[in-house]
């Protein structure tokens, strides 16, 4: 019987920093409420994201954060005053990065709404383990993300 306590408790002490890391739901409402209420600048694009080469994947470490930086193309339309109505095509660095053991993953390959951070002369999309910058595109999310920048009326998805 003590066995059986000693191993359930050391398989429950293992299995701990599988639960350890909580991610809240990807929403295009969150982004853009923290883009907006961020002291640095930020571009709200709805495009595609083409690396100029393969990811390169962070590796994780036990005692701090880790990051992978990977050359990229975004193309699209960037958030202006009512809609997505200026034309995006630049260079960007793709930021992958861990915290702790966790890491991050490229972002899909599908259509985006996505976050962009100006960092000096370059744009960084900073994607980290729970990839809240950047979220596939659908209808729903691009029409409350225009609500609430348009009328601060700032609705998030009811997961």
């Amino acid at each position: 019987m003590v066995r059986r306590v000693m191993l359930a408790l050391a398989l429950t002490m293992l299995s701990g920093p599988a639960f350890s890391l909580s991610c809240m739901r990807p929403d295009a409402v969150w982004m853009l409420e923290y883009a907006r209420d961020s002291e640095d600048v930020y571009y709200v694009i709805k495009g595609r994201l083409t690396p100029t080469s393969a990811y390169t994947i962070p590796e994780p470490e036990n005692e701090g954060d880790s990051t992978a930086d990977t050359p990229a193309m975004i193309s699209g339309m960037g958030l202006g005053s009512r809609s997505f109505s200026v034309p995006v095509e630049i260079g960007a660095t793709v930021r992958l990065s861990c915290l702790s053991v966790w890491c991050a993953g490229p972002p899909p390959e599908d259509e985006l709404l996505m976050i962009v951070r100006k960092s000096d002369e370059e744009l960084v999309l900073d994607v980290g383990p729970c990839g809240v910058t950047a979220i596939p595109w659908s209808v729903e999310a691009e029409n409350r993300l225009l609500e609430c920048h348009r009328s601060d009326k700032c609705e998030r998805a009811d997961f």
